[in-house]
């Protein structure tokens, strides 16, 4: 994959006319800063979990208002489908 995107980069500079000058990667796809460094660009790791581990933590009071998680994070989701299966109106 490296040498991929090291192709792609090349050829979008060479034929495009544009330059790439930043790179953003997922955190998984790091090596992609290696590929940049290597060819002069800057570059930036994101971790989009960090986000969603926040919306999960912050939402925990909800879960548990809502039965889904008791309060010692024990699955409550089985008598929730059980709810749903019977009553059309309860939400998840």
């Amino acid at each position: 994959m490296p040498a991929m995107l090291e192709k792609l980069i090349e050829d979008i500079h060479l034929n495009s006319g544009d330059r790439i000058s930043f790179i953003l990667a997922d955190l998984g796809m790091g090596w992609a800063l290696d590929v940049g460094n290597k060819l002069g660009i800057k570059g930036a790791l994101l971790c989009p979990a960090s986000a969603a581990l926040f919306a999960l933590l912050y939402n925990i009071p909800k879960l548990i208002d809502d039965g889904i998680i008791d309060s010692d994070g024990g699955k409550l989701l089985i008598h929730c489908y059980e709810s749903c299966s019977t009553n059309t109106n309860a939400r998840l």
